[in-house]
């Protein structure tokens, strides 16, 4: 069964960038404003993955990561972010569950990588946590 990674950003050039990068290897959804994202995620909670641009309008990736936390709490976050941006990195640390950091641009090998160590890092904490815990089917 392949995991599901959603992908945040406001610049579609940089998600279809991203969506290249990993759909050989993952089921990857793709959502160009964060509070859409949101909404998808509290009707569907079943992503493996989030991974999101730190600067949006509206809403930065680190505020919208902390959603996550609440309507996802198993998926995995990242938080794509450019050189000069502490301030915010500090902000997304303060705001609940731990992400992980990617700087951009990021290539598809550093990306491909980063997404798998964080799944087998949480499966090597957690192997009775399944990652993907879609919804058990009718009858069952």
């Amino acid at each position: 069964m392949r995991l599901k990674v959603m992908c945040v950003d406001d610049e579609p050039m940089v998600l279809s960038a991203l969506c290249l990068q990993l759909r050989r290897d993952f089921d990857v959804l793709t959502v160009s404003n964060p509070q859409t994202a949101l909404q998808i995620l509290k009707d569907f909670p079943y992503v493996d993955v989030v991974i999101a641009d730190l600067r949006m309008p509206k809403m930065d990736g680190a505020s919208f990561l902390a959603g996550v936390h609440g309507v996802a709490p198993n998926a995995i976050r990242f938080l794509l972010t450019g050189d000069r941006e502490g301030a915010r990195i500090a902000a997304a640390l303060t705001q609940g569950s731990p992400v992980r950091f990617l700087r951009k641009p990021v290539s598809a090998e550093v990306l491909r990588r980063g997404v798998e160590e964080a799944i087998e890092a949480r499966r090597s904490v957690s192997p009775m946590l399944e990652l993907r815990s879609d919804p058990p089917a009718a009858g069952t």
